[in-house]
């Protein structure tokens, strides 16, 4: 198999640096497939281009890699000396790019979002001290739209909420990816997705995604 895939790609994959999962399967079995594969075997979740990779409903322990490098970005040294607008700065160009990729992929835990917007609003208004008792006004008000004398901030969960919208966007269009089509095949099944039930043994995630519909 992968020297088929060498063939065809051009790509060699590299078997020491790569990982084998076993599901479903006996410990035995699972064994002697290790024994054959000169692969090291590891278990879920584990790290793939920065997110955990995980089969089962996000916990707000999983997201504790997005919560340090949000705080990370926060108590840099650089960020002491900078000025109110520099904050705000700040916080559009650099703290919420760390989020737009979870976003995309996760229906990310309410907890989670709210601990991050504490921490932005901390640092909106004491800097890298993150005094909390330094707040002033809401952040729903900082985050309105400036024409109603916010700053437009965007509030994490909506974001997250908009982001998942383009997950239904997606299936109602049956864009040509393995996912979607697995959508289609074994949870829509050729009803229409805008007023079907969804089936109750589906996933948290997809439960999440259709109940955006309305």
């Amino acid at each position: 198999m992968f020297d088929d895939f060498y063939h065809f790609s051009g790509l060699r994959p590299n078997l020491q640096e790569s990982s084998i999962f076993f599901r479903g399967i006996s410990e035995e079995v699972a064994m002697s497939l290790k024994d054959v594969l000169p692969i090291p075997m590891s278990s879920l979740p584990v790290e793939y281009l920065g997110i955990p990779l995980i089969s089962t409903r996000l916990k707000a322990i999983d997201c504790e890699i997005l919560q340090d490098k949000s705080l990370g970005c926060i108590l840099s040294w650089s960020n002491k000396v900078l000025t109110h607008g520099g904050r705000v700065q700040l916080i559009f160009s650099m703290l919420y790019s760390v989020q737009v990729f979870w976003s995309q992929i996760f229906v990310l835990p309410q907890k989670v979002t709210k601990a991050i917007e504490s921490k932005l609003m901390a640092f909106f208004w004491s800097g890298s001290e993150l005094n909390h008792k330094c707040t002033k006004v809401k952040w729903a008000n900082v985050c309105a739209p400036k024409e109603e004398g916010g700053l437009k901030f965007r509030r994490l969960k909506d974001f997250n909420a908009g982001t998942m919208c383009k997950h239904l966007w997606d299936l109602s269009k049956k864009t040509d990816s393995l996912w979607i089509k697995w959508v289609h095949t074994y949870i829509i099944k050729g009803q229409n997705m805008w007023h079907m039930v969804v089936p109750a043994d589906c996933s948290w995630t997809i439960r999440k995604i259709f109940q955006l519909r309305e």
